[in-house]
């Protein structure tokens, strides 16, 4: 993995919420394509049957999905983040970092720039365990970054552990499994904060994902028994691996993201709408994203932060 990027000067103190509302995904593309693995697509094609996941009938309690107001919930971002945010800093007056900090890996305008071991690295996307580690170093390894710098916590820190994401793909096999989990390590009490569920976009379109947040109930027989559709059964991977572990959890296939809770007795999940994260071409154009007030980055970062309270 690359270890140097570049840090370009600015011209006075940067809060880190500044680089977080300018930090944008990198494009990511295979070595033989030129087209970008970002791309969104409609559907994908169907998953395997997984007989290993089928269930009794009632033994999967999740009965029902509550779509998240989006209104209410980006201003819960902002507003959280604004307190939370608010005296955490990358530069000082004196233009001396506050805080050393390498896994700040997403590119941002003026900000943060891509060195050539990036670029190769991005430019190579030749299967899911290099996908997987670009969404663990670079994307969740920035945010547990700002989230220790807010904390105000150094690099090395015991402390800042709690913050790394971890691989988790054990807690629910399946031969030829189209996803991955990882999530941040708790305690015995709380075994698992938040919990991040990774499909590759050509695995998960936006029409797979619309069925995933859609607000709807699994009637009898029970939908989640022996799931037939790509989005059911990621609900059941869901539902089996946040059982007794965790309540908070995300679902992304790269360029989308939605974030979820479930209720205390698991039958009830609410979940965000996809929302679409800011991408930054090769050429160095980027699409921009519905304006909401806040991007995708901002929103994982509070995410992270709102499962493992407490409330700043």
């Amino acid at each position: 993995m690359p270890t140097q990027h570049t840090y370009t000067k600015v011209s006075q103190r940067l809060s880190l919420r500044t680089y977080l509302s300018l930090a944008f995904l990198p494009a990511i593309k295979r070595s033989d394509s030129k087209s970008p693995l970002n791309s969104l697509i409609r559907r994908a094609r169907a998953w395997p049957n997984y007989q290993e996941m089928h269930q009794k009938p009632g033994v999967r309690c999740l009965r029902e999905i509550l779509r998240t107001d989006t209104v209410k919930f980006v201003m819960l971002v902002r507003n959280y983040l604004d307190a939370y945010l608010a005296n955490a800093y990358l530069v000082n007056e004196d233009m001396v970092d506050e805080a050393d900090s390498p896994n700040l890996r997403l590119p941002g305008k003026g900000i943060v720039l891509y060195d050539d071991n990036d670029i190769n690295l991005l430019s190579n996307i030749d299967n899911e365990e290099i996908l997987l580690s670009v969404v663990q170093d670079y994307i969740l390894g920035t945010v547990s970054d700002a989230l220790r710098i807010a904390e105000g916590l150094e690099p090395d820190s015991p402390s800042a552990t709690v913050w790394s994401f971890r691989q988790y793909s054990h807690l629910c096999l399946a031969h030829h499994a189209r996803w991955d989990i990882l999530a941040l390590p708790g305690t015995d009490a709380h075994p698992l904060p938040l919990l991040v569920f990774f499909v590759p976009p050509w695995e998960f379109g936006t029409e797979d994902f619309t069925e995933l947040t859609d607000a709807q109930r699994f009637q009898p027989p029970h939908a989640l028994d022996a799931p037939a559709t790509n989005a059911h059964k990621l609900w059941a991977v869901i539902h089996d691996t946040c059982l007794t572990r965790g309540r908070f959890f995300i679902v992304s296939n790269y360029t989308q993201w939605a974030f979820g809770e479930l209720s205390p007795d698991d039958t009830q999940a609410t979940i965000t709408t996809a929302f679409e994260a800011p991408i930054l071409a090769f050429n160095g154009k980027y699409r921009a994203t519905p304006a909401l007030g806040c991007n995708v980055i901002e929103m994982l970062v509070f995410w992270t932060r709102w499962a493992l309270g407490p409330r700043p």
